[in-house]
């Protein structure tokens, strides 16, 4: 799905007109300078975006999570022979 854009200064004088079409489903770019500085979005996108945000640090945090947890069997194995050798 593609958006539309609007500038700050045209947001300012169309917004209700422009909160009509994000209401119904479209995408609005708002740029300033030329540059884009915000996006209206439904809010059952932003909500889908907040959700699949939310699941990608959790995935970062397990991963971080195993990591520590392989670190430390590596080094609990390497520990044990190092104590084996000097036996």
């Amino acid at each position: 799905m593609l958006h539309s854009e609007i500038g700050a200064r045209a947001l300012r004088a169309e917004l209700s007109r422009i909160l009509d079409e994000v209401r119904q489903g479209e995408r609005v770019m708002i740029r300033r300078n030329g540059r884009a500085v915000a996006a209206l979005v439904p809010p059952h996108e932003l909500t889908a975006l907040e959700k699949a945000d939310h699941s990608r640090m959790v995935y970062h945090e397990q991963m971080a999570a195993a990591k520590l947890r392989d670190l430390k069997w590596l080094r609990a194995g390497l520990d044990a022979a190092r104590t084996e050798s000097q036996d």
